[in-house]
């Protein structure tokens, strides 16, 4: 069984439920699973592409611009509070 048919077979209380009532709602069994696994399918190509986008200089323009520090100033010498958070938001990322 996927992870994610795992996870959504539990009922209101957080108890494994049973196989019929995933059928009651939902359809077969079979085609629960195809469904969630054509989903998280999806979900991996989403996170390639959104990885792909992903470069040095766009993640310093994106945490200068959240954090309000200028990407020089990340990038550069200073020890102020605000610039190494950025780096160390950074250096996570």
């Amino acid at each position: 069984m996927p992870p994610l048919l795992q996870e959504r077979c539990r009922d209101r209380n957080g108890n494994k439920s049973t196989e019929s009532t995933t059928h009651y709602v939902l359809g077969s069994g079979e085609f629960v699973e195809a469904i969630l696994r054509e989903a998280e399918r999806q979900a991996a190509a989403r996170a390639v592409r959104q990885v792909r986008h992903l470069t040095l200089d766009s993640l310093v323009q994106r945490i200068g611009a959240t954090l309000g520090v200028p990407p020089p100033t990340i990038l550069g010498e200073s020890q102020s509070r605000r610039a190494a958070a950025a780096r160390q938001l950074l250096a996570y990322v």
